[in-house]
């Protein structure tokens, strides 16, 4: 809902980076379920209840300067050719195939000569 977010764009921005964030922002999206058989569209329907989780998301993050947020499918993103990533944190759709995704998106964007995206 934009609270690690914050946090991630706050040590971003104190390092002149930038986050990016790519999201649904569609509570019904992720169908798996935990080890307890609740589906986590039902989680966050219930803990969103007639919220929208975009707008808490842009409030939660509207401070923050450097944030670019891609609300689409991560299957689908087309990030810009000269984007290159430091870090990566993938928290999203929970299917196998989601995250498998996710990893090599943000592999193929990767700093893997850790000299670019240095943070001291």
């Amino acid at each position: 809902m934009g609270g690690g977010s914050v946090k991630l764009a706050r040590c971003a921005y104190r390092h002149n980076k930038r986050l990016i964030v790519i999201d649904l922002f569609d509570p019904d999206f992720d169908r798996t379920e935990n080890v307890y058989g609740q589906s986590m569209s039902s989680l966050y329907r219930r803990a969103l209840g007639r919220k929208s989780l975009r707008k808490i998301f842009d409030e939660n993050t509207r401070l923050e300067t450097n944030v670019i947020v891609y609300g689409e499918d991560s299957n689908n993103v087309k990030l810009p050719a000269d984007t290159e990533l430091c870090f990566s944190y993938v928290d999203g759709n929970h299917d196998p195939n989601y995250v498998e995704n996710e990893f090599y998106l943000a592999w193929r964007k990767s700093n893997r000569l850790w000299g670019g995206c240095s943070i001291s």
